[in-house]
């Protein structure tokens, strides 16, 4: 016996089914053709029987209707068949109160203790159930196999919502993760790589290595300048973009007063990020990406070390709102900066909503 039904439709609210085998020897078969329509199911039982290596061929026979008076034609259905036959016709009659449809359709029909009915009530309940019992993947297989657009909708609902948990705890860690805090910062932009991904200019990055080391035998090894993130801006073909994070209270500006014609001095954190990290560039582009091991590795991946950029997400715009001229001293000194883009955290957030459609 099968779950699976198929029907054909023969005329309009009337449809046959598949036939139900009642009983079956070597050379004979009892079945029952059924059809369904508005009011329920019907049929007609019939015997088969073949020869040795030949079809099937249906018993010479009566119809039922067309007995004379006192005539009667007798097929037992034994304990089994009568099973059998009840069985099926009950799942007929499932599909006949749902109405017939046309053309060729096939059904599942399975035994009540074998369906879920899942409504608002408990679709939360048997959602957990599901990975509880580490059903997860299949589930998901099944969703992607049978209805792929909704799977894809709730994952990227899914992504969504993931990132915007990210967007929240960026927010509230700006004002409370500063000096010392390198370490989580670094933590934060790996487990959530998309606001970097954006890159600047509308490059997009992708994260290579974490903590490389661009002066030792290889990427990933011992020894040599460490640096925060090495990435490559993605193409056809990619080229490194190395990335250095200091922390949102890292100063940006110093000094009690501007000095001659309004000119702020730059914090000296900002100048040691940028020798370090122009440091880290020079070594890179001249021995770590020269290495056997490090160019097989990147070349492989159409990935070249080419005057590298670099990166130094630092501080933020708020240390200098208030005063003219400490913005003006910031933002030309910043532009004046060769192959070393600077990039406050604020901005980088502000990035952040804007990819997640929180601001326009």
């Amino acid at each position: 016996m099968s779950d699976k039904i198929k029907t054909l439709t023969v005329t309009t609210g009337f449809a046959k089914t598949d036939w139900i085998v009642l009983k079956q020897t070597s050379d004979t078969v009892l079945i029952f053709k059924p059809a369904i329509h508005s009011g329920g199911v019907r049929g007609i039982l019939v015997r088969f029987k073949k020869e040795r290596d030949k079809k099937w061929e249906q018993l010479d026979g009566q119809d039922f209707r067309k007995l004379k008076l006192y005539e009667g034609v007798e097929i037992e259905l034994g304990t089994e068949q009568t099973k059998i036959f009840c069985e099926e016709i009950q799942k007929r009659r499932k599909i006949a109160e749902q109405g017939v449809v046309s053309g060729y359709q096939e059904y599942v029909v399975a035994p009540s203790d074998r369906v879920i009915v899942i409504d608002d009530a408990n679709k939360r309940q048997v959602l957990q159930q599901i990975l509880d019992n580490n059903y997860s993947e299949e589930f998901w297989s099944l969703l992607k196999e049978n209805a792929p657009e909704l799977a894809k909708k709730i994952l990227l609902n899914h992504l969504h919502e993931t990132r915007l948990e990210a967007l929240e705890e960026f927010r509230t860690s700006l004002p409370i993760k500063g000096v010392g805090e390198e370490a989580y910062w670094q933590d934060f932009f790996e487990r959530n790589r998309w606001i970097f991904g954006y890159g600047l200019n509308y490059q997009i990055l992708k994260q290579e290595q974490s903590q490389p080391h661009y002066g030792g035998t290889r990427v990933d090894g011992t020894g040599g300048q460490r640096g925060d993130t090495l990435c490559t801006a993605e193409g056809d073909i990619k080229f490194t973009v190395l990335v250095e994070i200091k922390t949102p209270a890292t100063p940006i500006i110093q000094g009690a007063s501007a000095q001659r014609n309004g000119a702020w001095s730059v914090a000296k954190e900002l100048t040691d990020g940028i020798t370090q990290l122009q440091a880290n560039l020079s070594t890179w582009e001249i021995t770590g990406s020269r290495t056997d091991d490090n160019r097989d590795r990147f070349e492989e991946n159409e990935a070249y070390t080419v005057i590298p950029k670099g990166i130094l997400l630092i501080g933020k715009l708020s240390q200098i709102a208030a005063d003219r001229d400490q913005r003006n001293s910031f933002e030309r000194f910043r532009q004046g900066i060769h192959a070393v883009e600077i990039l406050t955290f604020d901005e980088l957030f502000k990035r952040a909503e804007f990819i997640l459609g929180e601001r326009e």
